[in-house]
């Protein structure tokens, strides 16, 4: 049961993690382009308006995502209880791959929309005379 326990709060971290920073991101970015904080790749450091739409992007699909992951571990970790160790085990590492690969794709589908949203030197592109980015 203990390690039952152990791999629960493990499985629930990272999505909790994606829940609360997404929240975070969505309702204000990092103050500063920094390279200690953030959402930091070469495109989206480019502006601050490149910097703020990243992480309100990012921290969008985080939040989301994490609201869905915690639910989902929690039901899966539930199914496993009292089962043997190697079990408990595998499931939990299994589970472990959710987030990640959600942490992955958020940083594709981010990088995507900075592309479709900005020109290379991080000004908004502009379509039928508005900023997309606003």
């Amino acid at each position: 049961m203990g390690f039952w326990f152990y791999m629960l709060v493990m499985t629930l971290l990272l999505p909790t993690t994606l829940t609360v920073i997404g929240a975070i991101f969505r309702k204000a970015s990092p103050r500063d382009i920094n390279m200690l904080v953030g959402y930091r790749t070469r495109r989206s450091m480019l502006s601050k308006k490149t910097w703020v739409f990243a992480h309100a992007y990012c921290g969008r699909i985080w939040l989301y995502s994490g609201l869905v992951l915690l639910p989902t571990v929690l039901i899966a970790m539930l199914c496993v209880i009292g089962q043997d160790t190697d079990t408990v085990g595998w499931v939990g590492a299994s589970l472990l791959a959710l987030p990640i690969t959600v942490i992955i794709g958020s940083v594709i589908a981010t990088e995507r929309a900075l592309k479709k949203n900005f020109d290379p030197w991080g000004h908004p592109l502009r379509r039928n005379g508005e900023d997309t980015a606003s």
